[in-house]
């Protein structure tokens, strides 16, 4: 029942809202307030801030669903086809994901093998480039070794550290 703004004081607005409530709840219609009354209003109170704050953690349910549901299509379009770009992408968008720490393994295993397979020189220029993790460091690499082992991770984590968006990121 609306009052036509609150300002603290109970002039004919509030006690015409008054009286509506009264209306509504049956009772006697003077337009001012029993003990009982107030108990009966702080206890409706009550019962629809309960009813409203359900309804918020029933909306953050969805949204997180939700947002579970766009990060797992993310993960399927991205990731889930276990390339080393998908994955990196995947893990820009959602560092702390649901698969985070599958696609940083995978990664893991991937510049594992890439490292064993490397010749003795082009892994100790990448190692030598990821110790320091500069833009300068991987341009150095990529300079170095224009058709190294670690080409396509060096220029990712240039644009990493740019904050440059890959091609990746458009889809």
């Amino acid at each position: 029942h609306d009052p036509q703004g609150i300002d603290g004081i109970f002039g004919p607005n509030t006690r015409t809202a008054i009286q509506a409530w009264q209306k509504t709840a049956g009772l006697e219609e003077s337009g001012y307030l029993t003990t009982a009354q107030i108990a009966r209003l702080a206890d409706e109170a009550k019962a629809r801030t309960e009813e409203l704050e359900t309804a918020a953690r029933e909306r953050e349910r969805n949204q997180q669903r939700q947002a579970l549901r766009q990060e797992e299509s993310y993960w399927s379009e991205t990731g889930g086809r276990g390339s080393e770009a998908g994955l990196r992408t995947y893990l820009k968008r959602y560092p702390n994901g649901k698969y985070a720490a599958n696609a940083r393994l995978v990664l893991s295993q991937l510049e594992e093998t890439r490292r064993r397979r490397a010749s003795g020189g082009d892994r100790v220029d990448w190692e030598r480039a990821t110790a320091t993790d500069t833009i300068t460091a991987y341009q150095r690499y990529l300079s170095d070794r224009p058709a190294g082992a670690f080409v396509n991770e060096a220029r990712g984590r240039i644009a990493e550290l740019q904050g440059v968006p890959t091609d990746d990121d458009a889809s």
